[in-house]
């Protein structure tokens, strides 16, 4: 018999509105598991130029930024644009750099909560999310 960890979490397309509340209520409030609503990414007010590595660097390249050194245990303070460089192309396998506590910048932010996202599960919306 095969055992794994691992199982699959029920998915709803972003369109499916209608659905959406009570499946968040029953799969996530009730029975505390995940719930994957996709296709956001598919819907018009999604800017595809602003979710990019480009706009990171451009608009937040210089902002200072901490990141978990795994391989040290340790706390680092560094430029976002070095983060990025350093995810994109690992320049030493002895360095792996963990994002923990990054934030979503504030226009993703608001293009995404006043845009796109129902307030059903929105963070911090009418469910807690």
């Amino acid at each position: 018999m095969s055992r794994t960890p691992f199982k699959l979490a029920k998915r709803i397309h972003c369109k499916d509105v209608d659905d959406m509340e009570k499946l968040v209520h029953e799969t996530v409030m009730v029975q505390g598991l995940p719930l994957v609503v996709e296709g956001w990414n598919k819907i018009p007010a999604w800017k595809k130029t602003m979710v990019k590595w480009d706009y990171l660097k451009r608009h937040h390249g210089n902002d200072d930024i901490v990141c978990r050194d795994m391989r040290q245990n340790v706390d680092i303070e560094m430029k976002m644009q070095f983060f990025l460089s350093s995810i994109r192309n690992p320049s030493n396998e002895e360095t792996l750099f963990y994002g923990k506590d990054l934030s979503c910048p504030e226009k993703w932010r608001e293009t995404i909560m006043e845009k796109i996202l129902p307030p059903v599960v929105a963070y911090r919306g009418p469910n807690g999310l």
